[in-house]
């Protein structure tokens, strides 16, 4: 069986954030399709961006967590990490931020995630939207 450590493979990340952006839009539009449907990819994009932003803003660095974090918004909705359960693992003085995100993955119950589905709020892939421009659908 091939092994690849980690220095082995964040070498063939990319190596800016720009190029990071990119890498994470090919992989929604590639791993989460169903949940992109039509829409153009630089919708997708701003809404990885506003993903990976929001992943960061809860510590996280690792690219395979920043990916998962995205994808997990794309999946359950952009405003998962609202719902009290899944708040309270991210948001733990226990482990790294990545430890806490694995942690939530792993551990926090069904209702906590059917509460994330429930809760779904679209207009939260654009944090920076005024309340009147808020009526759409993405």
């Amino acid at each position: 069986m091939l092994r690849i450590n980690k220095k082995q493979y964040e070498a063939f990340l990319p190596k800016d954030d720009a190029e990071f952006l990119e890498f994470s839009v090919d992989h929604v539009m590639e791993d989460c399709a169903p949940n992109v449907g039509r829409l153009p990819r630089s919708s997708v994009k701003d809404m990885t961006a506003s993903g990976l932003e929001r992943a960061r803003g809860w510590g996280l660095t690792d690219t395979r967590a920043l990916l998962a974090f995205v994808s997990v918004m794309w999946e359950i909705g952009p405003n998962f990490d609202e719902e009290p359960t899944l708040r309270a693992y991210l948001a733990s003085a226990e482990g790294s931020p990545e430890d806490r995100f694995n942690r939530m993955i792993d551990a926090a119950p069904d209702s906590a995630w059917e509460r994330a589905e429930e809760l779904r709020d679209d207009t939260k892939w654009y944090p920076d939207l005024d309340e009147d421009e808020a009526d759409f659908e993405p």
